[in-house]
């Protein structure tokens, strides 16, 4: 069940720590936001069972799902004993993965062979990548809805791995296994391995994905939001997951904004820097390497244009230390080098405060 070695690891020291249980609740009860947002989650219930309940879920209608979790073989009488017991409308076992304790599910069917419960491994639970594929799981369990069961089974067919393989054979910089093994593992790879797995929660369309991967992959492209990073812009992805994409700060942004009502497909935001204050945080060992802070940030800016030049204006944010004002670049436009050659002075005197 498990194909990463490192969350294999982190439920053994879990595990170890005594840890494991509270860390699978607190996960279960994320997921729950998506999968049944109107039950309410109480962990460590004592029941009439005999023993705690990990975690009951209730309904206004007073309905309950019920989820516990079996991690040692030593205890999964006792626990069985517990959700047999226990009056819920659905009960769910959550169960240590083979790779970690193998007696454990033996132990779990052998006991209770003909009326098992249905049940998901706690890596499905903690592993982000597999997110979307547990919360439909869920669906399925808790709502029995055909539907759900087949959007689960294309979900899995089209999994992340799957696409990241095909990244690969279309030699595409993004994380696989064989970079662990070999040691080949760089900034940028881990950038668009970040970005996809982003973009990939939003749409199923392994295609769209792969066009927006695709464009971020080349080198132009990425030293391009490097140097916007770098420079302190707040720098965003724009793109329509087809032939429109773009890197805009958020200034460069708002031109866009103000066509939009002539824009007939949906596009999507995504921030480039909070992709790098991701990967500082979790993957690099080197904290020192951080995410420049932003220089240029704006509440909301308005471009006016009239016949003897444009009116600018700017919607400052709270806590304001400095404003710096960038002067127009050279053009072949007459006027606009014209402007170019003006003193500090003369943009001074054109400022008006509101």
């Amino acid at each position: 069940m498990i194909n990463n070695e490192i969350l294999s690891e982190k439920i053994k020291q879990l595990r170890k720590e005594k840890k494991l249980h509270s860390h699978v609740i607190d996960k279960i009860k994320i997921l729950m936001k998506s999968v049944a947002p109107d039950y309410i989650p109480v962990s460590e219930i004592q029941g009439l069972a005999g023993g705690r309940n990990d975690l009951l879920l209730f309904e206004y209608s007073s309905k309950k799902i019920l989820f516990e979790v079996f991690a040692s073989a030593s205890q999964v009488s006792r626990d069985l004993r517990i959700l047999d017991n226990t009056k819920s409308d659905i009960k769910i076992a959550v169960l240590i993965d083979t790779e970690v304790d193998d007696k454990v599910l033996k132990q779990f069917l052998r006991e209770n062979p003909e009326n098992n419960y249905p049940f998901i491994f706690i890596s499905e639970i903690l592993q982000d990548t597999q997110s979307v594929s547990c919360i439909l799981k869920l669906k399925e369990i808790i709502t029995k809805k055909e539907e759900v069961r087949i959007i689960r089974i294309l979900n899995k067919k089209m999994s992340f791995k799957a696409f990241m393989k095909r990244c690969k054979t279309e030699g595409i910089d993004i994380i696989n296994d064989d970079d662990f093994i070999d040691g080949d593992i760089t900034f940028k790879k881990i950038f668009i391995t970040v970005v996809a797995s982003k973009i990939y929660k939003i749409t199923f369309n392994q295609n769209m994905v792969m066009n927006v991967v695709k464009w971020l992959s080349e080198d132009e492209t990425f030293k391009f939001i490097l140097m916007k990073i770098y420079c302190g812009f707040n720098t965003i992805l724009f793109t329509d997951l087809s032939e429109n994409m773009g890197i805009y700060s958020d200034i460069e942004l708002l031109d866009w904004l103000r066509i939009f009502n002539g824009m007939e497909d949906p596009y999507i935001l995504l921030s480039m820097n909070q992709i790098f204050s991701e990967i500082n945080e979790k993957f690099l060992k080197d904290k020192s390497t951080v995410t420049p802070e932003l220089k240029f940030v704006v509440g909301q800016a308005q471009i006016i244009e009239q016949d003897n030049g444009c009116s600018v204006l700017i919607s400052l944010p709270s806590k304001t230390k400095e404003i710096q004002i960038l002067r127009p670049m050279k053009t072949t436009d007459k006027l606009a080098n014209e402007d170019k050659t003006k003193e500090k002075e003369y943009y001074s005197s054109i400022i008006k405060i509101i």
